[in-house]
């Protein structure tokens, strides 16, 4: 059956594209007219806040891997209040504050998601504080408890550990009670690795001692390790694929100790737009 277009009812939104690399003023104010109609299974979130992530600014700047072709509108991440259902949808009501994951899109005033993407806002959370929460959260959840398994009395290493990341992954980390490395750049920060539960160490200080090993598990920030960084900072990896690497830039068979590796890779694709 077609779908007459010409009798859709249709809403007007705004949204913030980016259509150049810059600093943030490229960014760009929008409004667009579409459809009102959802799909089974969907749902339609008025947003309240859009979480902005580091990803998000290096995209703005040219950096970031997989984005969509310019102009498109940004966002992996946002807050707000359920407008509408479509059909099958029983877990999500309307009025229901929400959070979720969107994959690019989500600087729009409204967004348009499959229901399974929106999560109950938590009733201690405000939304301003929840629109921060999906992306750090589950990408820690995840490289944790699910790839990694982490258990009570496992020596593990998070890197970037003052990120928005690393400060849930050391939260997590310390209530199943593991022993956690920290990784930062800066010794101003050790104090808060401290405060979340972890041992600070300088990421110079890992890359250059040989002998600071033994992780069960470690979350990474880089996506495709140099040579260099093989045999000085992933030389206690297990569990990452490194066929794709030059057989030089393989790390030894002798360092091969840890358990579980994770590395922090930006996924590509895109979430159905409006």
């Amino acid at each position: 059956m077609k779908f007459n277009r010409e009798s859709e009812s249709t809403m007007r939104i705004r949204e913030i594209r980016l259509g150049q690399t810059g600093t943030a003023d490229v960014l760009r104010i929008h409004e667009a007219d579409v459809s009102e109609q959802l799909n089974a299974g969907e749902v339609r979130i008025r947003v309240h806040y859009s979480g902005i992530n580091f990803a998000d600014v290096h995209m703005r700047v040219g950096l970031y891997v997989g984005t969509p072709k310019r102009p498109f509108v940004p966002g992996f991440e946002i807050s707000g209040i359920v407008e509408a259902i479509g059909s099958g949808v029983t877990s999500i009501h309307v009025g229901d504050a929400v959070i979720a994951g969107t994959l690019y899109g989500g600087y729009r005033s409204h967004v348009v998601i499959p229901a399974w993407q929106a999560i109950p806002l938590p009733k201690h959370l405000s939304l301003q504080d929840g629109a921060a929460l999906p992306v750090a959260f589950v990408t820690a959840y995840v490289a944790l408890h699910e790839m990694g398994r982490i258990r009570k009395s496992d020596r593990i290493m998070i890197d970037c550990a003052t990120g928005g990341v690393g400060t849930i992954a050391l939260q997590m980390a310390r209530d199943v009670g593991c022993e956690t490395i920290g990784l930062s750049g800066s010794p101003g920060k050790f104090s808060y690795v401290e405060k979340l539960g972890g041992k600070p160490m300088l990421r110079s200080e890992y890359e250059n001692n040989d002998k600071v090993g033994g992780f069960d598990f470690i979350l990474f920030r880089r996506q495709k390790p140099s040579a260099r960084s093989c045999a000085a900072t992933l030389d206690r990896t297990i569990g990452v694929d490194w066929s794709e690497l030059a057989p030089q830039e393989r790390p030894p068979a002798c360092a091969l100790d840890c358990r579980v590796f994770v590395s922090l890779v930006p996924s590509a694709g895109a979430a159905k737009p409006l």
